[in-house]
């Protein structure tokens, strides 16, 4: 397809009429030329993204674009370089569809509206797995990246940062790049069901140590049940660290 300017000046810029679709409120956004064609150099689809995604709502992090008209690259025959400005855009939030106009303007003074259409997909930043994750297996940062994914495809129970992911491990395993749901997630396990563990307990002016056996898994600040090895007596104990517990109230760990 080849850009054609008429050597005729056209007329000062059309307003582009309303199509069903569009709701009330949809804005028209007037942009500043932003963009230069140098001669011969063909329209892409880079340079209207540049404009578009420039012109439209700032919410989210960032738009996936496609472009239905004009079809491109465009050919550009001109020897001239050509400014392009964006001309009552219009975008419906609801089916993610925009149009409007793209103004060329030659430096030699020849000019030309094109109609411009497309879909302009929201896009939302989540931390997604760089690889499968098995069920148990803690979410380190490092098994974690950045991803732009569309946001109407997200759930409200998406976990989209480091924050949020900290001190978790997978609930069930999880797929290499997809986005991960707070169901799929829960608080790392420090203390597992039938491990050695180390129990502590401490009163005034006293604190004394031995070994146990889980008896069920906890995360941090869990209260279980944890046998002592010595006397195979069963206690409540709270664990404050990996493979470590603290002896609850008054029980002690002797028998």
């Amino acid at each position: 397809m080849t850009l054609h300017l008429p050597t005729i000046r056209m007329p000062a810029l059309r307003l582009w009429p309303l199509v069903a679709w569009l709701v009330a409120a949809a804005a028209a956004t007037p942009a500043p030329a932003a963009s230069w064609l140098a001669p011969g150099e063909p329209l892409t689809e880079a340079h209207l993204a540049a404009l578009v995604e420039a012109a439209l709502p700032g919410d989210g992090d960032g738009y996936e674009l496609s472009f239905t008209a004009p079809l491109l690259p465009l050919t550009n025959p001109a020897a001239s370089r050509a400014s392009l400005e964006l001309v009552d855009l219009r975008f419906d939030v609801r089916s993610e569809r925009f149009l409007g106009g793209l103004f060329v303007r030659l430096e030699t003074g020849e000019q030309r509206i094109l109609d411009i259409s497309g879909r302009a997909q929201v896009m939302a930043e989540v931390m997604v797995p760089t690889r499968p994750v098995a069920a148990g297996e803690r979410l380190d940062p490092a098994l974690l990246e950045p991803a732009l994914v569309p946001a109407r495809l997200l759930r409200a129970d998406a976990l989209n940062t480091l924050d949020e992911l900290d001190g978790t491990e997978a609930r069930r395993r999880l797929a290499a790049g997809r986005p991960i749901r707070r169901a799929d997630v829960q608080a790392t396990r420090l203390v597992r069901r039938g491990e050695a563990v180390e129990l502590r307990y401490r009163a005034p002016g006293i604190e004394l140590v031995t070994l146990g056996r889980a008896l069920e898994d906890g995360a941090r600040g869990a209260i279980i049940q944890v046998a002592n090895l010595d006397t195979e007596r069963q206690l409540v104990a709270r664990v404050v660290g990996p493979q470590l517990v603290e002896i609850t109230g008054r029980q002690g760990i002797r028998p």
